[in-house]
Parts: structure tokens; C-alpha cells; sequence
């Protein structure tokens, strides 16, 4: 309750967004496989990174990795 209050989110929300941050440095400055790159942030495999990303991003991670480039 202590976290949410001062953070306003909650401590599962604040490590998703962590992890997806984490994927999109990663996408961005590597060739590595999606599913390298999940497994490296803490995500069980790539549909489950999948997921996360679009739902924090409103993108897809191919998506994200060609314009970043």
C-alpha cells in the first residue's frame, strides 16, 4: 500500500514497466532474437513480452525496433 501511495502504481505495474523499458533499450541497441531479449528482462518468452510491450506501448516490438533504427 506504502509503495502505490507514494509511486502510484503498483508494485507489479511499476516492474512490468521496468522490464519493457529494459526490452526497448535492448531493441533498440542490439540484433538479439525477441526471445533472447525477453528472456534477458525477465519475461517467460516472447508472446508474453509481446504483450506487455503493446499494452504499455500501443507497439509491437518489430514495429518499435525498425523505427528506432
Amino acid at each position: 500500500h506504502l509503495f502505490r501511495a507514494e509511486t502510484g502504481r503498483t508494485v507489479r505495474q511499476h516492474l512490468l514497466k521496468t522490464r519493457v523499458d529494459a526490452a526497448r533499450e535492448r531493441l533498440t541497441s542490439s540484433d538479439e532474437k525477441l526471445a533472447e531479449v525477453a528472456r534477458q528482462v525477465g519475461f517467460c518468452d516472447a508472446s508474453h513480452l509481446t504483450r506487455a510491450f503493446v499494452r504499455l506501448t500501443g507497439r509491437r516490438p518489430s514495429s518499435f525496433r525498425s523505427r528506432a533504427r
